[in-house]
C-alpha cells in the first residue's frame, strides 16, 4: 500500500514534468500536490489552499495571500477538469496571471517548493513516512502544532524565493 502511494507520487511528478501545455501543467501540478496534501475527499480545494498557505506562509498576511492565490489556482484546475476550460477558466487564468506573471513558472515553483517540503520537512523527510504519518504531520500543521526553531528557519530558507517572487507586497517578517 505504501509503495503504491509513493509510486503514485513519483508517477504524478513524471507526468507533471513531461506536461507541455498550460492546461496540462496546471492539471498535473494540482493532481501531484493533491496526492501529497489531501487527507480526505472532503473540501479538497480548502484543504489544498490551507495546507499550502500554512507550509509556505511565514505570517498571517502571507498566508492570506497564498490561500487566495492557491484557491484561484485550484479553481482553474476545476474548470479544466469539469468544463474543459471556458469563459470562467479564461477569467480566472487572467486573474492568476495578473498576480503571478508567468503561470507555468508559478506552477513549477509551487510544485518544486512543496516537493522540497515533502522530502525535507522532518528529520527523516515526509517521503519516508507512511500515508498515516503524513496525514498526522499535515493535520498537526493545520492545527498549529509548535515547530522547533530549526524547522522554522529551514522553512524560511525553502520558502524565501517563492514568497519573494509570488506574494507581492506581503511583509516578509515571521510575525503572525
Amino acid at each position: 500500500m505504501e509503495f503504491e502511494y509513493k509510486n503514485l507520487i513519483f508517477g504524478r511528478f513524471s507526468r507533471f514534468y513531461k506536461a507541455k501545455t498550460l492546461m496540462d501543467i496546471i492539471l498535473e501540478g494540482c493532481i501531484l500536490l493533491e496526492t501529497i496534501l489531501s487527507t480526505s475527499n472532503n473540501e479538497i480545494s480548502f484543504q489544498f489552499a490551507t495546507k499550502i498557505s500554512l507550509l509556505l506562509g511565514k505570517n498571517l498576511e502571507q498566508r492570506k495571500k497564498l490561500f487566495k492565490l492557491v484557491k484561484l489556482f485550484y479553481e482553474i484546475r476545476s474548470k479544466i477538469v469539469h468544463e474543459g476550460g471556458g469563459i470562467t477558466y479564461q477569467k480566472n487564468l487572467k486573474k492568476l496571471k495578473n498576480e503571478v506573471g508567468d503561470i507555468k513558472k508559478f506552477t513549477n515553483s509551487l510544485v518544486r517548493t512543496i516537493l522540497f517540503h515533502f522530502f525535507h520537512s522532518t528529520e527523516q523527510g515526509i517521503i519516508f513516512m507512511t500515508k498515516e504519518q503524513i496525514n498526522t504531520f499535515l493535520s498537526n500543521l493545520v492545527l498549529g502544532e509548535n515547530q522547533s526553531q530549526n524547522q522554522i528557519e529551514f522553512q524560511d530558507k525553502i520558502n524565501q524565493e517563492f514568497l519573494e517572487k509570488y506574494i507581492k507586497n506581503a511583509p516578509l517578517s515571521n510575525q503572525n
